[in-house]
């Protein structure tokens, strides 16, 4: 992503599941709270990801299709900003 995308880097973060603490490995999400629509019209690779979008409004979940219209929210917005 960041070879393509270098202005993603202030978006990806570390994250760490059960799995990946477990087994080891490595998981990156876009936290994109905090994204403008400015700024992400300036990043390309992220318009071309629409996957979020999808699967929201896929979902038997009434609360999860409401989010489809705003894929950078998340369903739970508690992203540590510093390792924990």
């Amino acid at each position: 992503m960041l070879e393509s995308e270098p202005g993603a880097a202030r978006y990806l973060r570390s994250f760490v599941g059960a799995h990946e603490y477990l087994r080891g490995g490595a998981r990156w999400i876009l936290a994109l709270l905090e994204a403008s629509p400015a700024e992400l019209a300036r990043l390309p690779r992220f318009r071309e990801r629409n996957a979020v979008r999808v699967w929201r409004q896929a979902s038997k979940s009434e609360p999860i299709r409401r989010l489809a219209a705003s894929p950078t929210f998340s369903h739970v917005n508690v992203l540590p900003a510093a390792p924990s």
